[in-house]
């Protein structure tokens, strides 16, 4: 049976609808990831279904022995509690279980009713794996990045960021029936992303994920939601196929469009010509009202088209853009790296990558000219202009200035088409160019920097987080930009789909070394396996950068961690197979059930019963043609993991 069922549900504010006729059926085990434009009513809808708001229409059916669970994005934590301690809060019940078993073994006394009572209360706190709660939690907690001396702070020192991992934390203590994610992946770097990705790979409840994290919506979505033109779309699969399936359609719609264009243009001739002759005058009254009949094909509303525009290309640089020779930074007494030596050649796009504190931030300041090395020297090659982008360059638009301003400042030669093509392709369309910075947002006031830097750009850009504040078209149109850009590019971003699609070769920086991978975050990631499996050196980016093989110690470790991954994953998709197995038997029953109310004569005495019969009919075999598919595709999952 479902979890939860959004039947017409519609909203709407003062002026202007934001969604209407949404119809959404979530079973266990549904993996959905919710998408589509900000402001489109993504955050509306998680927070009806978690009780938080009420539909202006239609209606929201929960069940009622299932729990959800909800991560906001604006977070309200006022805790004078420790991290540990916050996280057990969030499974208050088998804290409560775990006091009245206490209890109970305190006072329960040697007859049959008080013994029998004992032994019921400790087999539901087992169930609920009681024992292991704070083992549990304290699992959770160094997967989302806290080390074990974190767990006893304070929550009330915490920022923001670390704030959000506790309340996550929480959630996934807890474990609801239904879990609404709003951003999880906001704030949480590679390595935390990972974990969590691993995490909810084999969470045996569902999850509808809101998220602008493109990897991780394909890690994890067996279907994408689109809500768009105030309507919602299911499309099966992940965002990759989401995305190839938009297109399509978008090519299908152009054609159609076009097809119908022609037709009326036809008609239209026919008209002309045959309009003042009388013999003709019964055609061009049919023709006429034919054009009256005929349908206009919607095209995608524009916006929700990646802009495309080629961006001007720098002059070349030497073949060797960047150098550090036996390169040492310290801050104080703490030692971030020393003795290192690397090569950037020219076209390079190197994304640096590691936990947080490794000094990826600070290789991208060396790189820079905004640190100096404490020891050894960082050369720039011949002819090299660079640029360095992160979130300081915000401050020095000019807030009195509009997009349009800041940007013929710098290329006063280029027509207004030009000008205004370039930040179409950063969002900034019709009036909003001439909207004063100072009431630009922040996520618009980093895309405006961002056009600034590839309206002009030098042969090498050094970018820290270019990705924060871009939607996904934003970003999608920074990745068509970079890859056509001929310069060199040193990046560092937690988003890894856009490593995957911008890196040529990756550079982890971890424990004061520098290890090269060539390729990009999925070859990075293959080249790791394959060393913790073989303990053999992975070819690097240049001679000079050291890449060093485990020792037997670890390596072993590191076997070890790939067996427990693997089993992991193992025993995910086998619960996913559970849970979708499952589903599939409910919902066969249900459709035999409506079946049979069908067929039965007494049903049609009630017109409006009928309707919504044959209306769940259809959504539950659509939902149940997804089923089989999330069936077939778990099973070959679990085969290759067996193998």
């Amino acid at each position: 049976m479902p979890l939860l069922q959004l039947s017409g549900v519609s909203k709407r504010y003062p002026g202007r609808e934001l969604f209407a006729g949404v119809n959404l059926t979530l079973l266990p085990a549904d993996r959905i990831g919710l998408v589509g434009d900000n402001g489109s009513g993504k955050t509306t809808i998680l927070r009806m279904i978690a009780g938080h708001g009420e539909p202006d229409e239609g209606e929201i059916h929960r069940d009622r022995r299932s729990s959800i669970g909800y991560l906001p994005q604006e977070l309200t934590l006022d805790s004078r509690r420790t991290v540990l301690e916050e996280t057990l809060s969030g499974a208050a019940e088998i804290q409560d279980a775990e006091k009245h078993l206490h209890t109970l073994y305190e006072r329960v006394g040697t007859t049959e009713e008080d013994l029998s009572l004992l032994a019921e209360v400790q087999t539901s706190y087992e169930q609920a794996d009681g024992y292991r709660l704070e083992t549990r939690a304290k699992r959770i907690l160094a997967g989302l990045g806290f080390p074990s001396e974190g767990c006893g702070r304070p929550c009330s020192e915490l920022s923001g960021g670390w704030r959000m991992r506790v309340e996550l934390a929480k959630l996934l203590l807890r474990s609801p029936a239904v879990l609404l994610l709003d951003e999880p992946t906001n704030h949480l770097d590679i390595e935390a992303l990972r974990w969590l990705e691993e995490e909810l790979g084999r969470y045996p409840g569902a999850l509808v994920l809101v998220s602008h994290d493109r990897y991780f919506l394909n890690s994890l979505a067996t279907t994408v939601a689109h809500l768009h033109a105030h309507k919602l779309r299911l499309y099966p699969g992940n965002y990759e196929v989401f995305t190839r399936r938009r297109a399509e359609e978008e090519l299908q719609l152009e054609h159609k469009a076009s097809q119908e264009q022609r037709r009326r243009q036809e008609i239209e001739r026919f008209v002309e010509r045959f309009r003042a002759k009388a013999t003709k005058a019964s055609q061009v009254q049919s023709r006429i009202k034919q054009l009256e009949k005929m349908e206009q094909t919607q095209l995608l509303e524009r916006d929700d088209r990646v802009q495309r525009f080629r961006f001007p290309q720098p002059k070349p640089s030497g073949r060797s853009v960047a150098r550090f020779e036996r390169v040492a930074l310290a801050y104080g007494t703490h030692q971030v790296y020393q003795d290192i030596d690397l090569i950037l050649e020219r076209g390079t796009r190197l994304a640096l990558v590691g936990p947080n504190g490794a000094g990826k931030s600070t290789t991208i300041k060396l790189l820079a000219g905004r640190l100096s090395p404490t020891a050894g020297k960082v050369e720039l090659g011949h002819n090299v202009s660079r640029y360095y982008y992160a979130q300081h360059l915000i401050e020095e638009l000019d807030p009195g200035a509009t997009p349009y301003q800041e940007l013929v400042r710098l290329i006063p030669d280029r027509s207004q088409t030009e000008v205004r093509s370039m930040l179409g392709v950063f969002g900034f369309h019709g009036e909003h160019v001439f909207v004063p910075v100072s009431e630009l947002s922040g996520g618009e006031k980093a895309r405006l920097a961002l056009a600034k830097i590839l309206a002009q750009p030098p042969n090498f850009l050094i970018l820290d987080e270019p990705t924060n504040h871009l939607d996904m078209k934003g970003k999608e149109a920074l990745e068509r930009a970079l890859q056509e850009y001929s310069g060199t590019i040193c990046f560092v971003s937690h988003d890894r789909y856009f490593i995957d699609r911008l890196a040529t070769s990756v550079l982890e920086i971890r424990d004061g070394r520098f290890t090269s991978y060539p390729g990009n975050y999925s070859d990075y990631l293959a080249s790791l396996a394959a060393a913790q499996l073989q303990a053999g050196p992975v070819q690097g980016l240049d001679s000079e950068v050291p890449v060093v093989a485990p020792e037997r110690k670890e390596r072993k470790r590191a076997e070890a961690e790939v067996r427990h991954r693997r089993f992991a994953v193992r025993r995910g998709v086998e619960a996913r197979l559970t849970g979708v197995e499952e589903a599939l038997m409910a919902l066969e029953a249900r459709i035999a059930e409506i079946d049979t109310l069908l067929a039965a004569s007494t049903t049609y005495r009630d017109t409006e019963k009928v309707r919504e019969l044959a209306e769940e009919k259809r959504l539950g075999r659509e939902h149940l043609a997804r089923l089989n598919a999330d069936w077939e595709a778990l099973g070959e999952e679990l085969a290759g993991l067996q193998e």
